[in-house]
């Protein structure tokens, strides 16, 4: 018997979504609906929701913020879906960098809202790696962010050795991430000039031709490099599942090729990965966990 919380500040919706799931068979003594998602988060504790779904935009606490403080909490496996009129695509990515199950677009018809739910519930709970443990990102973590940033761009990701950004050459956009807590340095996100280019070129709509121009000239767009720094900052979240980790700062710099191998051969782990998109361009990226 499945147990749901449906969050929501518009009654109508509560209701719209309450039906339809009873229509599909589901319990209604088991679809709880509260207005905020302060009263989500305390009764999670009694209810232990199989599945929340709820709002992205609500006063005091948004749905992102909600989904944010159940993945720091002791609610951290429960699924999330968001029925949102929230389009913006940094933010989508956002959510999806935090494991949301599903982001269905209001208005919707009942029977799109229940195949996500069903899919959804088909899925293992949200599984938080045990405290303590740092395990390196995959490629589909990165090229799913990638994608929700970049309008479901046909993204291709394959890793490469870390090694081979000891031979890189020009400018990288360089990330330093710390915790949150005591601002200690945690890991380094590398961007090569390519991925920079084309991914914040993507993301900021720039003209194909215009992406291809930059690479060639090695002279990005001014619009891209936002846009870049946000895609590693998106990937904080990757490092330390006990620790909030944040982007603490991130600028364009020339390597240092010794000061760069020294990194790569003194971490606790590191990935490179190589970003392509097919016919269009590639670039390549690390991380790098230093503690």
């Amino acid at each position: 018997m499945h147990r749901f919380i449906i969050v929501d500040d518009s009654r109508a919706t509560q209701s719209i979504i309450r039906r339809a799931l009873a229509s599909a068979g589901y319990d209604k003594e088991q679809v709880h609906t509260v207005s905020s998602a302060v009263e989500a988060l305390e009764l999670a504790t009694s209810v232990r929701p199989d599945l929340v779904i709820t709002d992205w935009h609500m006063p005091t606490m948004t749905g992102l913020e909600l989904l944010v403080k159940l993945r720091q909490s002791c609610h951290d496996d429960v699924r999330v879906g968001m029925v949102t009129t929230e389009t913006n695509e940094i933010r989508l990515a956002e959510a999806r960098s935090h494991g949301v199950s599903f982001i269905l677009h209001k208005p919707f018809r009942d029977e799109d809202l229940l195949e996500n739910v069903q899919r959804a519930l088909a899925e293992p709970r949200h599984v938080k790696p045990p405290s303590g443990a740092s395990q390196p990102p995959s490629g589909e973590q990165i090229v799913e962010l990638a994608a929700g940033m970049t309008h479901e761009s046909p993204w291709q990701i394959e890793s490469i050795p870390l090694a081979s950004f000891e031979n890189i050459s020009g400018k990288v956009l360089l990330g330093v991430y710390s915790r949150a807590d005591d601002h200690s340095a945690i890991g380094l996100g590398l961007m090569d000039f390519n991925l920079i280019t084309l991914l914040g070129g993507v993301a900021a709509h720039v003209p194909t031709k215009d992406i291809l121009q930059s690479i060639a000239n090695n002279q990005a767009p001014n619009e891209v490099g936002p846009h870049a720094e946000h895609f590693l900052k998106l990937q904080a979240g990757l490092f330390d599942p006990k620790h909030r980790t944040v982007l603490s700062r991130a600028s364009l710099v020339n390597v240092k090729l010794e000061l760069l191998r020294k990194t790569l051969h003194h971490h606790r782990w590191g990935v490179a990965f190589s970003l392509s998109i097919p016919e269009l361009a590639s670039g390549s990226m690390a991380l790098i966990r230093l503690s």
